[in-house]
């Protein structure tokens, strides 16, 4: 009998420690902040960025002239053929318009569908660094919402694509 009571005592034990843990897990969990994570100005421009370089265009016609058959990426295929051919004439005729053309219609729109909807300010630049370290071009001209930064702003860092013309820099800064 008594080895059965001393059991029993052990159980006791046993569920009033489990109980106590859970109390103060409870209550440590209820005082605590949330730990929400929010996107600021810097993770906004860096991911708006990045997504935008990546986006691929689905325009009718926006084929390279070769056609390989795959809609092109804008950092990848638009911007370094607008970077190659900026004088000549641009593999890609997206809207039926050179490459650089079409950026300087087609980025404003993406921005505007974004960050514009999220009542954002921004700056959009892009420039071509030429191989021979001459001063740097701007292959599309800035793209500014309600006048751009004039305060504090958030950069995207520049997102680099070498190209036989150069090293193109694109950058995003979002307005706080």
């Amino acid at each position: 009998m008594k080895r059965a009571q001393m059991e029993i005592m052990g159980l006791v034990v046993i569920v009033i420690l489990l109980t106590l843990g859970m109390i103060f897990m409870v209550t440590f969990a209820l005082r605590a902040e949330p730990t929400g994570r929010t996107f600021t100005p810097e993770r906004l421009a860096y991911s708006t960025m990045g997504a935008l370089m990546k986006m691929t265009v689905d325009e009718p016609n926006c084929v390279e002239e070769v056609a390989r058959g795959a809609f092109p990426e804008i950092e990848k295929d638009l911007l370094e053929d607008c970077a190659i051919n900026k004088d000549t004439t641009s593999l890609y005729t997206c809207r039926g318009r050179h490459s650089c053309d079409f950026l300087s219609e087609f980025l404003p729109e993406m921005l505007e569908r974004t960050l514009g909807n999220w009542n954002q300010k921004y700056e959009f630049h892009s420039e071509l660094v030429p191989l021979l370290g001459e001063k740097p071009i701007e292959i599309i001209p800035p793209i500014k919402k309600n006048g751009g930064c004039t305060g504090k702003r958030s950069s995207s860092d520049r997102f680099p694509l070498q190209t036989d013309s150069g090293v193109v820099y694109s950058w995003l800064y979002v307005c706080s």
